[in-house]
């Protein structure tokens, strides 16, 4: 009997222990990954289209594959292929492999085991991470030949190669996430030509500009070129994690608290594209124009809008689940309040966004440098001591009507919520954001009806422009949006949020009130413990 030596025995203790840390959904995936007909195919035609750019293509070349720069070339082939896979077949994979578990009834198993649905997610998202390594390693011998080859631009070549790698990883959780938007068959075959139609248009659109990009060597050597990538990188970064807790929300029970991590998330992304532009304003010494700061106010404007009128459109019932976790000191509970969920606390939370947009875009516009190269910070005087010029400056306008637009059409959104539950328990968040959509396109007529109406001309300015937030803002850069307009529009902020104040007052007061007792309390009778129902 052979004796088995200690070192051995502690390395298969080792493996053995670092499989339990493996995510036991990435095992499954990777399995039926790898035995799928999907990735045999694409694997062996990623293979075949390489072997075959590198056989016609040196005959094409000829005597110029010693002398000339051919180098870049073939990488520009063999780089498009390797796009094709990984910006359609590993998100589109990572796409279908939860819709199958909806379809194979195979979900309701997994929910039931002590799988969290972040694990389950993060299973999915592994999944595709592996896959793309493995086309990686498919594509890597070919990169090495083409790396012998004159006019290979090593640098370049691993920018964009890392590039894709990061691009087909954000694609694959952007997917996952859209995966737990529908659950009916229907909209589910929908989402799903939506998401093949979107993919192959963004690879062609890749693509149309790889062979102008090759062509143009990256500038590798200029700080600015990292800023932006860091820039891009730290951004999308936040984006694939805010795609990451939705996914994994969508998947947890309504009972639980599937708001806090969202709006944590949402509310770190806002601070950290400005204090992303202040680093890279201080450090590059950049001269802020009145451009830059309208691109950042359009930019935070968006991201508010999105998210504001997903967290304003929600139920304001507070289950008992959520209400057992409030903190236990009643300082900290105001502060938690507008990450909970609810749609009046949803607002709240984008109410203190949106003044504290405002109050940076001043700022930022207070900080313009002039023609000497000097900050300007007595520019921010202006708006008390000249409101005249203050007040009619580009970015203070365009940043007062971002604001009020971003919260006229989110209260109007939680309100048409709570007024539809009351009519119908079937009302629903969709129904409410639908309605909003509806208005914003609805509104769009106004302005131009009342031009074909020959009521003003087209060159002229009327009240109601401001029914259209897109007109109103081609009036504000075109110096003619009126102090009639600025008004109607503040005003009208001004009575949605008097709409919701009640709301949000019931909504406070349910926080307010601290944690509740658990669902059952011990008590003892005779020496027996039993389980009594505590009150609300």
């Amino acid at each position: 009997m052979s004796v088995i030596p200690d070192e051995d025995v502690a390395r298969r203790d080792w493996f053995d222990r670092a499989s339990d840390w493996c995510n036991p959904i990435l095992v499954k995936e990777v399995r039926q990954a790898l035995k799928s007909r999907a990735f045999v195919v694409t694997f062996l035609l990623l293979l075949l289209g390489s072997w075959m750019i590198s056989a016609f293509g040196l005959l094409a070349a000829g005597p110029s594959v010693e002398y000339g720069s051919v180098g870049q070339a073939f990488f520009t082939f063999y780089f498009g292929v390797l796009c094709m896979a990984l910006g359609v077949v590993v998100p589109f994979g990572a796409f279908r492999s939860l819709l199958n578990e909806r379809d194979d009834n195979t979900y309701e198993l997994l929910s039931i085991t002590s799988l969290t649905p972040g694990q389950i997610v993060r299973g999915k998202w592994a999944c595709a991470i592996v896959q793309t390594l493995l086309f990686y390693s498919a594509i890597a011998p070919f990169i090495a030949f083409t790396s012998l080859l004159q006019g290979f631009d090593f640098a370049q070549a691993g920018v964009l190669l890392i590039a894709a790698l990061y691009g087909s990883l954000a694609l694959s959780i952007t997917t996952l996430m859209l995966s737990t938007t529908a659950k009916q068959r229907v909209w589910q075959g929908f989402l799903s030509m939506s998401v093949v139609s979107g993919l192959c248009g963004l690879i062609a659109l890749v693509l149309s500009g790889l062979s102008t990009l090759m062509m143009f060597p990256l500038p590798l050597d200029q700080p600015e070129f990292w800023w932006a990538i860091t820039f891009i990188v730290v951004m999308s970064a936040s984006y694939q994690w805010l795609f990451y807790q939705i996914a994994a929300a969508r998947l947890t029970f309504e009972s639980e608290n599937r708001s806090t991590g969202i709006r944590l998330t949402a509310s770190a992304q806002f601070w950290l594209f400005w204090g992303c532009a202040a680093l890279y304003a201080i450090y590059t010494r950049v001269r802020f124009g009145e451009e830059l700061v309208i691109f950042l106010i359009g930019a935070s404007g968006v991201h508010l809008a999105i998210v504001g009128l997903a967290f304003s459109a929600e139920p304001d019932f507070l289950s008992r689940r959520v209400r057992r976790t409030l903190p236990r000191l009643a300082a900290v509970r105001p502060i938690w309040m507008p990450l909970l969920p609810g749609g009046s606390r949803g607002f709240l939370f984008l109410l203190l966004h949106v003044v504290a947009l405002w109050v940076l875009a001043v700022a930022a516009w207070a900080m313009v440098q002039d023609g000497t190269g000097t900050f300007a910070v007595e520019k921010l005087r202006t708006l008390f001591v000249a409101p005249r010029y203050g007040w009619r400056s580009q970015p203070i306008l365009f940043a007062t009507a971002v604001c009020c637009y971003i919260v006229i059409y989110a209260g109007l959104a939680a309100s048409f919520l709570r007024w539809g539950q009351l009519l119908s328990p079937a009302f629903q968040g969709a129904h409410a954001r639908t309605i909003i959509v509806i208005l914003i396109a609805a509104g769009g007529i106004v302005p131009v009806s009342i031009r074909l109406g020959r009521f003003v001309s087209y060159g002229d300015v009327s009240i109601g422009d401001v029914m259209f937030p897109l007109w109103m803002f081609l009036n504000i850069f075109r110096n003619v949006a009126t102090a009639a307009q600025m008004w109607t529009i503040a005003a009208g902020a001004l009575v949605v949020i008097a709409l919701n104040i009640p709301a949000m007052i019931r909504a406070s007061r349910t926080v307010l009130a601290g944690p509740v007792a658990s669902a059952s309390r011990p008590h003892i009778v005779a020496g027996e413990t039993i389980l009594e129902p505590a009150g609300v």
